[in-house]
This record gives structure tokens, C-alpha cells and sequence, in this order.
């Protein structure tokens, strides 16, 4: 009988978990787990349960690289989570997986993302030159408006004169 099974009593459960390691779908592992076992998880104040399931997990991972991986994407999703004193009793876990409960989810991100974040500042940054160069202009034109119709002469109605030979008396 396996720690997972040991768990949720489900045979079911283990050959899924193992479907999503041996596929690697490590999204869909997760979303299993967390659907399956993730309050337990975090309501055990032992932390046995957690302890049980990384232990499967790695033992089912299929290699020292996978099973780092899965390691780590568990302590991602729960390690916060977990009660702290069974925090202090995984930390050397995750210090074997390369796992930093002090690093954030942004800053990974920000390490991931860099040349993006660098590419839109550059874009914004011309964005707002052009957006001002635009507003400028629509301020000159209006301004150039405003002066015309001011310089205009303030008067009747203009009329043509009329041709001189429509003036003239038939003789």
C-alpha cells in the first residue's frame, strides 16, 4: 500500500498521479493534487500528509531531475502554506531541491520576463514622446484657428459689387 493511497485510500488517485508524472503534465498534477489533498495539506498540523506525498512523488517522478522539478512546483504551490514549524522541518529538503521559500513568485517572474519588461518601458517611453508631439500639434492648430476668426474684420455681411454695365441707363 503506497503513502498516497495511504491518504485518500484511492487507488484510483495513484495511477492517476502516476499518468500525470509519467506524461510529465506537471499543470494538471498539480491541479489534482490541490484538488485531491490540498486542504489536507494545509490543515494537518504534522505535516505528515504532505511529507507522505512529496516522498511518492519523487520516488514515482521518474529520474533525480523530474523528481526535482515536481519537488519544487509542490513547494511552490504549499510550503508557504504548510504550519511553520513543519516549514523548519522540510527546510532542508528544499534546500536540496534549490528550493528558496524566501525568493518570491515575482521575483522569478521578473528573471523570466526581464528582456519584456525592458522592451515595454522602451515602447512606452516612445509612446508618450509621440502622444506628446500629437497633442502639440492639435494645440498649434487650434491656436492658429482661434487667431484667424479673431483677425477677421467685424462687419455686415459682405456683398459682391455688381458689374459696372448693369449700373449703366439704357439709352
Amino acid at each position: 500500500m503506497s503513502e498516497m493511497q495511504q491518504i485518500t485510500g484511492d487507488l484510483h488517485a495513484d495511477a492517476q498521479v502516476i499518468l500525470f508524472l509519467h506524461n510529465q503534465d506537471y499543470l494538471g498534477l498539480l491541479k489534482f493534487i490541490d484538488a485531491q489533498y490540498g486542504l489536507k495539506f494545509v490543515m494537518e498540523q504534522t505535516g505528515a500528509s504532505f511529507e507522505d506525498c512529496i516522498d511518492w512523488c519523487a520516488q514515482n517522478a521518474g529520474g533525480i531531475d523530474n523528481a526535482k522539478r515536481v519537488l519544487r512546483l509542490l513547494f511552490d504551490r504549499y510550503y508557504d502554506h504548510l504550519p511553520k514549524p513543519v516549514q523548519t522541518d522540510l527546510l532542508y529538503l528544499a534546500e536540496e531541491i534549490e528550493y528558496d521559500p524566501r525568493r518570491t513568485k515575482l521575483d522569478a517572474l521578473k528573471t523570466l520576463c526581464r528582456a519584456e519588461i525592458k522592451l515595454a518601458v522602451t515602447r512606452v517611453a516612445s509612446f508618450t514622446r509621440v502622444a506628446r508631439a500629437l497633442l502639440r500639434n492639435v494645440q498649434l492648430k487650434r491656436k492658429l484657428k482661434e487667431h484667424a476668426i479673431q483677425s477677421r474684420a467685424v462687419g455686415g455681411p459682405r456683398f459682391r459689387a455688381a458689374p459696372s454695365y448693369f449700373l449703366r441707363r439704357p439709352s
